[in-house]
């Protein structure tokens, strides 16, 4: 499975994936994951190669389950690697499509956050983090039904790296943002 890279614009895909083939590559579980998300990143990188416009969404949406999927099984550095790979994807398309890739790029960049973080790249989780917060943002100031849920729940997380980095002061802050958004959508 090739990777897909972008420097300066241009997109060259390279080698075998770390996703799947080296020697501690994921193995499935008892419930078959991520076997099938595998095959499905395998099938879309080859259908993104011939019409990338088409695939790649698709291919950063598998890559992005792949991630949480990898994660749930503790094989952090693939989740991240996977994640990283859907984030690239969902910036180029939202560079040019912004209305339909934005929330996606979010959702992708809180999950990235979260694997940083993980990996004890705690200053690179939280940027992340906060540009996701960032583009939820502006999201939930055009359609706040939508959007204010991912908004808070990005808040949250971002609150929670503040404080691991002992920035309680702010993180105070960050929830009782994050709060002031659930509380009027529980009363709902």
């Amino acid at each position: 499975m090739p990777n897909v890279s972008s420097a300066g614009g241009s997109r060259t895909r390279t080698g075998p994936s770390k996703l799947c083939h080296t020697p501690d590559a994921p193995s499935a579980s008892s419930n078959g994951w991520p076997k099938p998300t595998l095959q499905a990143v395998d099938i879309y990188e080859r259908l993104a190669q011939t019409d990338p416009d088409r695939h790649e969404p698709d291919l950063a949406g598998t890559l992005s389950n792949l991630g949480v999927q990898l994660a749930y099984m503790e094989r952090s550095a693939q989740a991240l690697s996977a994640t990283q790979r859907a984030v690239d994807i969902y910036e180029q398309r939202a560079q040019t499509d912004p209305d339909r890739y934005e929330s996606d790029l979010a959702r992708t960049l809180h999950n990235l956050g979260t694997r940083l973080s993980a990996l004890g790249e705690s200053g690179r989780g939280l940027s992340a983090v906060q540009r996701a917060v960032d583009i939820y943002e502006r999201l939930a100031q055009l359609d706040p039904d939508l959007h204010e849920p991912d908004l808070a729940r990005a808040l949250t997380s971002f609150g929670i790296q503040l404080r691991a980095l002992s920035r309680s002061s702010e993180a105070r802050s960050v929830a009782r943002r994050a709060y002031g958004i659930r509380r009027p959508q529980n009363a709902r």
